[in-house]
């Protein structure tokens, strides 16, 4: 799937100026977007891919907290 490649190789060079203390919500949806990569990727070994897209999908829940993020968590 030569576009989740490209898609994972702009978001490595985003994370290259993107800092989480600049903007945090949006350094979260670019872990997310990289963690839906690395999900849809069929290129590599299938449980590295998936071991990558859970860390991202950790760091973006290091911003999207309960406390941060009521809307999407509920009541």
């Amino acid at each position: 799937m030569p576009n989740v490649e490209e898609a994972l190789a702009c978001y490595h060079h985003a994370f290259e100026v993107l800092k989480r203390e600049m903007k945090p919500w949006v350094w979260a949806m670019a872990q997310h977007g990289t963690a839906l990569a690395y999900v849809e990727r069929v290129d590599g070994d299938r449980m590295a891919n998936w071991t990558a897209a859970v860390a991202c999908y950790r760091r973006a829940l290091e911003v999207y907290t309960r406390e941060a993020s009521t809307q999407w968590w509920g009541p």
